[in-house]
């Protein structure tokens, strides 16, 4: 039978049987002869073609998409986000949060070391992704200086926090990753680094995979009993009580810790 089920050869019987310039169609071997099942159902056989590459946002597209988002930010509903987040508005702002009005969600540009927008982080109630197109960048806020201590958090948000309590502070797209950004961005600093990690385990094995990279001396701090550092912040915590865990934190070496 062939693959579409609709012709078969039969061994037995030659009258029906299809025909090519006027000769029978016969099997090889002259095993039977080739006729046409007229009732029988289609069943085409399905190409499955490879899927087409998702077109990449550049520069300049990310750099217009982000004017945008901006703009469709309004200050009163972004102050009600800062509010239920527990940080300040203008740490927000100055991550250059924006709204997609297609999506219904809230926007946070993700830069290259250059600080060039690469793509956008989302977030909604429900759901924390990103814009098709783009790749995973930093969350280098308005005016960062690398003044010591730099601090590096996991996510936006979590950057905003540490902004709000007045830490110069970057935020990488998940806990494994940016590593060779942040090593080039913090290129030719001095001073000391502050990891503000995730209270989980995938939290903390990410930063010190980070540790492992940075030539400047590094400190991990965890939120303590709460998931994240923005969490600890909603909960209260002050830029003293920040300041005093790293006090009592010792400094990162790759081969382990050191007082």
């Amino acid at each position: 039978m062939a693959p579409d089920r609709a012709k078969v050869y039969c061994i037995r019987v030659m009258e029906g049987c299809e025909k090519k310039h006027g000769k029978p169609i016969e099997a090889k071997g002259g095993m039977g002869w080739l006729h046409k099942l007229a009732d029988a159902a289609p069943n085409p056989i399905k190409v499955i073609r490879p899927a087409k590459p998702k077109p990449k946002l550049t520069i300049d597209q990310c750099v217009a998409m982000q004017v945008q988002f901006a703009a469709a930010a309004g200050d009163a509903y972004v102050t009600r986000f800062a509010d239920e987040l527990g940080v300040q508005a203008a740490s927000l702002h100055r991550l250059g949060i924006g709204w997609c009005a297609k999506r219904a969600c809230w926007t946070f540009p993700m830069r290259d070391a250059s600080a060039a927008i690469v793509g956008f982080r989302t977030r909604r109630a429900d759901a924390k992704r990103s814009i098709p197109g783009g790749r995973n960048g930093l969350f280098i806020p308005h005016f960062f200086r690398a003044s010591d201590p730099v601090c590096i958090a996991e996510g936006p948000t979590d950057t905003a926090a540490m902004l709000t309590l007045g830490f110069e502070c970057i935020g990488r797209s998940h806990c494994t990753g940016n590593v060779p950004e942040i090593v080039e961005l913090l290129r030719g600093y001095r001073g000391s680094v502050w990891i503000m990690a995730d209270g989980d385990e995938a939290g903390v094995e990410g930063a010190i995979r980070l540790a492992e990279h940075l030539s400047q001396r590094v400190k991990i701090l965890t939120p303590g009993q709460h998931k994240d550092i923005r969490a600890w912040v909603k909960a209260g915590a002050t830029r003293e009580m920040v300041l005093s865990m790293a006090r009592n934190a010792r400094y990162w070496l790759q081969r382990g810790v050191a007082a």
